[in-house]
């Protein structure tokens, strides 16, 4: 009992550390060695070539470092038939959380079928009738069921990612089984679970939209009356990801705005919230918000953890698109100035010309300061003043276009010719 209490806070500081070991880069070869020799590994025999025994009290004294082999169906019920009845509670208790976290370990070490090992051998173990009519009509039968329900949802969250759309159909009728137990023992936690990874399921069908969308809505209004606000948090997520696919904003900004507060307020969720800051970075490109699109996918690139790549790669394809949509978008500033040197007469004579309008000035600096304290994007072109320059310009349609030249003539714009020579073109005509 002792034991499986302490390997399951074990587990728990494992899970919790995992992410925390790999931003600190730890080699990731050498703490999987650690593991697959201790906790996780899957000795066949023990050491000096003894077979493994079959008396869990014995065997707990030479496996209590592996978790993967208590977690057996056989053992765990020898277990349970020695546990007192006022202490089986607790011991249902430690095994949900150890077989939890195992299930978590394995599936980032990339070990899917040793996570699904453990779950099928707890869920026989809760399936086991004599121990719950021995329970009947009390918590720890109500905790035998949580815990078979648990199992069934783990084993379809493993599926998910290795199912294809036509096996999707099965996970459902799963789930609505494992909704049902929890609906039974008043566990709204349990029951927003399973819509939750039911809608999950069904998301994976394109035509599926309001089928998913209500189980989402369902799984929220579960998750809220169970209290449980990081379910909320995470259907929340699901629900505007749901929306954001099929290009409608409604409520998208509301939803995110209490995930992300709900997150922020807890530890070890980092990669949920970077998922809120890049939907929301989404739903900012969709309404042609540009620029807080783009803080949100920096914010968002700040919160996911460095071994998630996947979701590092797709904000940074999105933050390169919205930083050009950006470009396109924001207002053009342009300023030309011409600073012709010579005057070329009729004659074919070169006459040097004296600056009449020529001072000392900070324009550039100044204008760039302003521009930087605005917090607005707003482009800026700098450019010598020529009729090939001030016609490009024009073709973009700038919002402010300033001219000057160090050559004044009344009626004339005084620009600089290919050869830096003076070009006076009149006014009227650039009409």
């Amino acid at each position: 009992m002792k034991c499986l209490q302490k390997l399951a806070q074990v587990s728990r500081l494992l899970v919790r550390s995992y992410n925390f070991l790999l931003y600190k880069k730890v080699d990731y070869d050498e703490f999987t060695a650690i593991l697959n020799e201790g906790i996780w590994a899957c000795p066949e025999k023990l050491p000096g070539n003894v077979p493994l025994l079959k008396d869990p009290i014995t065997r707990f004294e030479y496996e209590k470092d592996n978790i993967i082999t208590l977690l057996d169906r056989e053992g765990l019920q020898k277990v349970a038939k020695i546990t007192k009845t006022d202490s089986m509670y607790n011991l249902l208790s430690y095994i949900k959380e150890l077989t939890l976290c195992t299930f978590a370990l394995l599936s980032y070490f990339g070990r899917p079928n040793e996570a699904m090992n453990v779950v099928d051998a707890i869920q026989g173990f809760a399936r086991f009738k004599d121990y719950r009519i021995n329970y009947e009509h009390s918590p720890i039968r109500e905790k035998y069921m949580e815990l078979e329900a648990t199992m069934i949802l783990l084993k379809q969250s493993l599926s998910l990612t290795h199912m294809k759309r036509s096996e999707s159909g099965e996970g459902t009728k799963e789930t609505e089984a494992a909704e049902e137990i929890f609906s039974t023992i008043n566990n709204n936690a349990g029951v927003g679970e399973a819509q939750y990874l039911r809608g999950l399921l069904l998301a994976q069908h394109k035509n599926e939209f309001v089928k998913t969308s209500g189980l989402y809505e369902a799984a929220l209004a579960s998750f809220k009356k169970a209290d449980c606000k990081l379910g909320e948090a995470r259907v929340s997520i699901a629900i505007t990801t749901l929306l954001l696919e099929n290009n409608i904003t409604d409520k998208v900004l509301k939803l995110l705005k209490g995930a992300m507060k709900i997150l922020k307020e807890r530890k070890y969720f980092n990669n949920m919230l970077g998922t809120c800051y890049y939907n929301r970075a989404r739903y900012y490109e969709e309404t042609k918000e540009y620029e807080l699109a783009k803080q949100d996918l920096e914010s968002a690139l700040e919160a996911f953890d460095q071994w998630n790549k996947c979701d590092i790669n797709k904000c940074n394809v999105m933050l390169q698109r919205v930083s050009e949509l950006i470009q396109q978008d924001c207002p053009l500033f342009a300023f030309l100035k011409a600073f012709p040197l010579v005057e070329i007469k009729f004659s074919g004579e070169c006459v040097p010309l004296e600056p009449n309008v020529r001072q000392t000035s900070y324009f550039r600096e100044l204008l760039n300061n302003g521009f930087s304290q605005a917090h607005k994007a707003i482009k800026v072109h700098f450019d010598t003043l020529t009729l090939e320059n001030l016609k490009h310009v024009l073709s973009r349609s700038c919002a402010v276009l300033h001219l000057s030249s160090d050559h004044y003539e009344p009626g004339y714009i005084s620009m600089e010719g290919k050869l830096g020579n003076l070009e006076q073109v009149p006014l009227s005509k650039l009409h």
